[in-house]
């Protein structure tokens, strides 16, 4: 088993949330917090983490065929009440143009990891309907491949075209093509749980790639402000590719002795309480964070700018943890399948 999910979850949660908060309030990477270009690389993490996470969770092959409706079940509803919201209200695009409708269709900003979810998820439903169902690592090496060319393309349009790249950001982000490979390779860990052993066993040899990857990736990050003056991409340069692989496997490998029983330390339980509200929590702490910008600008509130990340995190991950809480316990069920996906009390 990947340790404990929950935990790991809890884990992704809160780096999303961090990563939002660095996007609104500090735009020019090398002022994020905290630690600017040398802390950046590990926000690359959490979305490829919740993707592999999400195929673990998947049963590989032929499924019921009411599965895929329960599925979306879970997801639509939510992308359409909280997209809308979002598109309308805080998105400043023109109605109607071209970006507007692509927003509206595919999901705003964030929201773009639910419309990828939902093309996984049909796409595998069809395949095994039609009877197509690969080996998982025959999926996996496909999938590897088809990043390793996207990634490959985005970069060399960087280096050769600069602002044009910010394409593959903007639009193909909402594709399975960079993502496929971490869900195909969380299906792999959990129909062959011999790969997460043989991952276990070469915690050194990830260390080391690891830390290759990250040295790479901070220096490329800065190679590419030094000459744009900033970052068309983050998420999918090469050497991006390489340190989010080594480190989610290292994290792995790490916590792959950790059973599946709740963590008794402090901070196991607060990481295993977001863990378990993550998906409610990714679906709600943008709108919080700019509700609270908001209110924050109105009344003139002054918070020394080196604590502002933390405390807009704090209050971002707790709000959404906390709304989400509530919902759960409203009657009827209605406010919960609309904004999470959930029923009351469930």
């Amino acid at each position: 088993m990947i340790g404990n999910t929950i935990f790991v979850r809890g884990i992704a949660a809160v780096l999303i949330v961090l990563v939002h908060v660095n996007l609104v309030h500090r735009p020019d990477l090398d002022q994020w917090w905290p630690g600017g270009y040398w802390f950046a690389p590990l926000f690359a993490i959490p979305v490829p983490l919740f993707f592999l996470l999400a195929g673990y969770a998947t049963r590989y092959g032929a499924e019921p065929k009411h599965t895929l409706w329960h599925r979306l079940r879970r997801l639509v509803p939510p992308l359409l009440v909280w997209n809308t919201g979002i598109v309308f209200l805080y998105s400043g695009v023109r109605v109607g143009s071209g970006e507007w409708i692509l927003f509206l269709l595919t999901g705003y900003w964030y929201l773009y990891f639910l419309f990828v979810l939902i093309q996984l998820y049909a796409l595998q439903h069809f395949l095994a309907r039609f009877g197509w169902v690969p080996e998982p690592r025959h999926l996996f090496l496909a999938t590897a491949v088809m990043a390793l060319v996207f990634f490959a393309i985005a970069e060399l349009m960087l280096w050769t075209q600069g602002a044009s790249a910010e394409f593959f950001e903007s639009v193909l982000n909402r594709t399975i093509f960079p993502w496929a490979l971490f869900y195909c390779g969380g299906m792999l860990l959990r129909q062959d749980p011999k790969w997460l052993r043989a991952i276990a066993r070469r915690r050194t040899v990830l260390a080391v790639l690891t830390v290759a990857g990250y040295l790479l990736f901070v220096a490329e990050l800065r190679a590419e402000d030094a000459r744009f003056g900033y970052n068309p991409l983050q998420q999918f340069l090469m050497s991006g590719l390489i340190f989010k692989t080594c480190a989610i496997l290292l994290l792995l490998s790490v916590l792959a002795r950790r059973s599946e029983s709740p963590d008794t330390s402090t901070h196991g339980r607060l990481l295993a309480a977001f863990g378990k509200e993550a998906y409610g929590i990714y679906l709600a702490h943008v709108p919080i964070l700019l509700l609270v910008l908001g209110l924050y600008d109105r009344a003139g509130v002054q918070i020394p700018f080196s604590l502002e990340p933390p405390v807009l995190w704090l209050i971002a991950v707790f709000g959404a943890w906390g709304l989400v809480k509530i919902v759960r316990r409203l009657p009827g069920g209605w406010p919960g399948w609309l904004l999470f996906g959930i029923r009351g009390g469930k």
